[in-house]
């Protein structure tokens, strides 16, 4: 059981990061193109502590997000762990269009569409609660051999 939920804490952890890494590489683009038109190269640019920080954050938080994703994808159905990323989509979303830096617009097709996806991970981790629950059942119970 511990390992299982080690997994799923390492899958929500991925899901975090790769959130975290989308936000930050976004902001430091943004950084890049309020300069665009001050005569400075994007790779000048590129290397100001402040582009370069959210960039380097960005990178960074990518990376870790692959080493959770491994760790749950090793212990998880892949088929159960690979549709739970789509609710960073959900998280970029929701995160991007309360930032200001990020300037993102809402809009209601978007909204709906977000709200698809979070009912499509509704309806795989409930699947699978379920799938859990008549595998118990059909599993024998063990039986103490060494009271012969």
């Amino acid at each position: 059981m511990t390992s299982r939920r080690n997994a799923y804490l390492c899958m929500t952890s991925s899901i975090l990061l790769s959130t975290a890494a989308q936000l930050c590489m976004k902001a430091s683009m943004l950084l890049i193109a309020q300069h665009h038109g001050e005569g400075l190269e994007f790779f000048d640019r590129l290397f100001d502590p402040v582009v370069f920080g959210w960039l380097f954050v960005g990178l960074v938080s990518y990376a870790m997000s692959m080493l959770f994703w491994l760790f749950a994808i090793a212990r998880l159905e892949l088929s159960l762990a690979y549709p739970m990323l789509s609710l960073s989509y959900v998280l970029v979303y929701v995160v991007a269009v309360n930032w200001p830096l990020l300037n993102e617009t809402v809009s209601w097709t978007r909204s709906f569409g977000i709200l698809v996806v979070v009912a499509g991970v509704i309806l795989i981790v409930h699947s699978e609660h379920h799938r859990r629950k008549r595998d118990e059942k059909m599993t024998p119970t063990t039986v103490n051999t060494s009271q012969k």
